[in-house]
């Protein structure tokens, strides 16, 4: 006679998200910098006063970046690019950069990267990983949107964000600036409570 288990299976079901987040430039002049798995790790966060917030996600998986601008001045073209790069050339994407540039207030400049599964960029990042996703120039005012795909934490206050904190508001929610370790940073979320 086989022995039945009479209690139940502990099960363990993270929950994954899978999200977009819109970020406008809104420093007055164009940005070129490099974005890292920690500033996208860092994005959502729970305030803990007096200068202190810990991060929702624990692992994220990144789909797609998107990034569009308009020419605002006539005879100066607005350029958006992305240019992946890593700590081992070619893991982190196609070693092309993608660049659009438009010279006219028609149609604005636009370039999508998606990133693919079978790449080092596109599979899941840990709580750890520090590495760089790609160079971005994106003119001012210029729209920044990160599909990604996270798991949310088991419990809050196992890592605090390493970006700039103000004064957080106790459990409340945020989205920190996409570049959030710059000392003073200026991609904005979009429609979310920003820190």
């Amino acid at each position: 006679m086989k022995k039945e288990n009479i209690f139940p299976p502990q099960l363990t079901i993270p929950i994954v998200v899978g999200k977009t987040f819109r970020f406008q430039n809104q420093s007055g002049s164009d940005i070129q910098r490099s974005l890292s798995f920690i500033e996208i790790l860092d994005l959502l966060c729970v305030g803990f006063p007096p200068a202190s917030a810990y991060r929702i996600m624990t692992s994220v998986r990144l789909k797609s970046l998107e990034i569009w601008a308009s020419q605002l001045t006539s005879g100066a073209p607005a350029t958006v690019s992305f240019d992946p790069d890593g700590d081992t050339p070619g893991s982190y994407g196609p070693s092309s950069m993608k660049s659009d540039t438009a010279v006219g207030t028609a149609r604005p400049a636009h370039i999508k990267v998606k990133f693919d599964e079978r790449l080092q960029v596109g599979q899941w990042q840990g709580p750890n990983s520090s590495a760089n996703v790609g160079f971005m120039t994106i003119p001012r005012d210029g729209i920044v949107d990160l599909t990604c795909t996270f798991v949310v934490q088991d419990s809050i206050g196992t890592h605090p964000v390493s970006g700039n904190i103000s004064t957080p508001t106790l459990g409340q929610v945020y989205c920190l600036h996409l570049d959030s370790a710059d000392p003073s940073p200026q991609l904005v979320p979009v429609s979310y409570v920003a820190l």
